[in-house]
């Protein structure tokens, strides 16, 4: 059984994955998801962008602290490509706009747990071009 957290100050990710079901785990605050994630093992974590805004990169490098093992999705409002970028150069195996998560948050979590990023071509080659500048 896959470990599901979700970080959110609303239920919006909650009631998208409800067909998720019991495996699932919800906090709405930042430090307490930290301490429910030291306890799981390689987790799933959505993460709502808005839960930490500019600060969403460095606060996925404390999850990865809390749990190496974790598999990072960000969730979000039509983030820019440089947001996304931002937060899958720390680490985030993809993104999900939050106006489409119900229709693909099985999928999602299926092609994750297997090892797959979540992410468009497009942002691919956005990772892949500014790897190769580095």
């Amino acid at each position: 059984m896959i470990d599901i957290l979700i970080v959110e100050e609303k239920d919006q990710i909650q009631r998208a994955c409800s067909q998720l079901g019991p495996r699932v785990s919800v906090c709405d605050s930042e430090m307490i998801a930290l301490s429910i994630l030291s306890e799981l093992s390689s987790p799933i974590v959505l993460l709502n962008h808005n839960v930490m805004k500019n600060g969403t990169p460095e606060y996925i490098k404390m999850l990865f602290g809390a749990c190496s093992s974790c598999k990072i999705i960000v969730i979000g409002d039509a983030l820019s490509e440089k947001e996304i970028l931002s937060c899958l150069l720390v680490g985030a195996r993809g993104y999900q706009q939050l106006d489409q998560l119900q229709k693909y948050s099985s999928r999602l979590v299926e092609a994750v747990d297997t090892g797959e990023a979540w992410i468009t071509r497009r942002m691919t080659a956005l990772l892949l071009d500014t790897l190769r500048n580095c």
